[in-house]
C-alpha cells in the first residue's frame, strides 16, 4: 500500500509541476453567433439558447484558473458550441450533451490548436434544462482544461515564448 501512495503522490506532483511550467493569461470569447448551435427540444420549436451562456461562464471561469496573473503570454480563446442535445438513456432519464469546439490562438491570431470537447449531465425530464445545461457547461470546461493541460502544441508554443 506504501509504494500506491508514493506513486499518486508522484503523479500529481508532475502534473502540478507541468501546468506551473506553462504561464499564460489567456482571455474568453464566443465564436460568432451563427457560428453557435442552440439546443432543440421536441417539447417546442424553439431553441434554447441559454446554453451559450452557460457554456461561456464555465469557460471563463477555466480561462481564469489556466492563467498565470501577470503574464505576458496572451492566449485568445474562442468558444463555439457545436452541439447540444438531449438522449434517452436505455435506463431511463435523459442525458444532457453539450460538445464544443475551443479554437487556442496566439496574440497574432494564429491559430495554435483547436481542442473539441464534450461534457453532460443527467436529467429525468426537460424541465430540468436549466439546470442540465449549466452542469453539462462544467464538465465540458473540466474537459477543456484535461485538454488544454496534454496539448503537445500549446506546450511547443509556450516554450517558444
Amino acid at each position: 500500500m506504501p509504494r500506491l501512495l508514493c506513486v499518486l503522490s508522484l503523479s500529481i506532483a508532475c502534473s502540478a509541476s507541468r501546468t506551473a511550467t506553462r504561464p499564460v493569461s489567456a482571455h474568453l470569447t464566443m465564436a460568432p453567433r451563427e457560428e453557435q448551435h442552440c439546443l432543440l427540444t421536441w417539447a417546442n420549436k424553439d431553441a434554447y439558447c441559454a446554453v451559450l451562456g452557460h457554456a461561456r461562464t464555465a469557460f471563463t471561469e477555466s480561462a481564469a484558473r489556466i492563467s498565470t496573473p501577470g503574464s505576458a503570454s496572451q492566449l485568445s480563446l474562442v468558444l463555439t458550441v457545436e452541439n447540444a442535445l438531449f438522449y434517452e438513456q436505455a435506463r431511463g432519464g435523459l442525458t444532457f450533451d453539450l460538445r464544443v469546439k475551443v479554437d487556442i490562438k496566439s496574440p497574432d491570431g494564429a491559430l495554435i490548436d483547436t481542442l473539441h470537447c464534450n461534457g453532460d449531465a443527467p436529467t429525468f425530464d426537460t424541465k430540468g434544462v436549466q439546470r442540465a445545461s449549466v452542469e453539462a457547461g462544467l464538465a465540458a470546461a473540466r474537459d477543456f482544461e484535461r485538454r488544454y493541460s496534454g496539448s503537445d502544441a500549446i506546450a511547443a508554443w509556450l516554450a517558444s515564448r
